[in-house]
C-alpha cells in the first residue's frame, strides 16, 4: 500500500518541560500543504489518549493537522502544547 506522505518529509515535536519528556511525529501529506500529528501513548507510563482521537495503525493516535508547507518549531510545539492540555495529560 502507497503511502499519502512524503517519504523524506516528518518532524519531531515534543514538550519537555515540568519533567515532562513527551513526542509527537508530524508528517507532510503529498502535494498538499497539510501535516497530519501522531501521538503514540504506549511509549509512556500513565499516558492516556481521549477516545475522540483515532488509532491508525503504524503511526499512533491522530491527534489533528497542522496546514502549512515547511512546518516551523513554532508551530508544531504550539500546537502540540495546547493539544496536551487540552486531553489533560500536562496541566
Amino acid at each position: 500500500m502507497k503511502s499519502i506522505y512524503e517519504q523524506h518529509q516528518h518532524a519531531h515535536i515534543g514538550y519537555y518541560e515540568n519533567g515532562y519528556d513527551i513526542e509527537a511525529i508530524g508528517y507532510k501529506k503529498e502535494g498538499v500543504d497539510e501535516w497530519d500529528i501522531f501521538f503514540e501513548p504506549e511509549h509512556y507510563k500513565d499516558v492516556h489518549v481521549p477516545e475522540q482521537f483515532p488509532y491508525i495503525p503504524r503511526y499512533g493516535h491522530k491527534i489533528g493537522v497542522i496546514y502549512a508547507n515547511d512546518l516551523s518549531f513554532e508551530e508544531g510545539d504550539s500546537f502540540f502544547k495546547k493539544w496536551l492540555r487540552d486531553a489533560k495529560i500536562i496541566s
